[in-house]
């Protein structure tokens, strides 16, 4: 699973955007539009696990209702802006790119460290079927 980190900087990427001020208090369109896509991204792939306040705890001590807003406000606009939602896409493309070479690297290194040679070539097989 990503972590929010992660998920800053792939959409600070994307729009060519400053880690630091997606953290801080800049209200910039550029910024205000690209945080709250991350928002939401946090809220669809941490489901429960996170809170509106904990969200907003990371992004300059802001408030539960603002985390809130900035989700409803975003989603509409991605209903109604054309590009908007296919930068979006493209986004959740990417991190799923990302959360899936995490999940490749961790099965190699799991690999690795197996010293019997049978199970390394069974494990190495089941891998191999889960690329296919």
């Amino acid at each position: 699973m990503l972590n929010i980190h992660d998920l800053v900087v792939v959409v600070c990427n994307y729009f060519q955007l400053s880690e630091d001020l997606m953290y801080s208090g800049l209200n910039k369109r550029p910024y205000s539009s690209a945080r709250q896509l991350i928002w939401k991204i946090i809220k669809l792939k941490q489901k429960d696990n996170i809170s509106y306040k904990s969200i907003g705890q990371l992004f300059n001590n802001r408030s539960h209702a603002t985390i809130l807003q900035g989700i409803i406000s975003i989603t509409n606009q991605l209903e109604t802006d054309k590009l908007l939602n296919t930068q979006y896409k493209e986004i959740l493309f990417r991190l799923n790119v990302l959360e899936k070479s995490i999940d490749i690297k961790g099965q190699l290194i799991a690999l690795l460290e197996e010293s019997d040679i049978d199970r390394l070539k069974y494990k190495i097989q089941l891998f191999i079927n889960t690329l296919v």
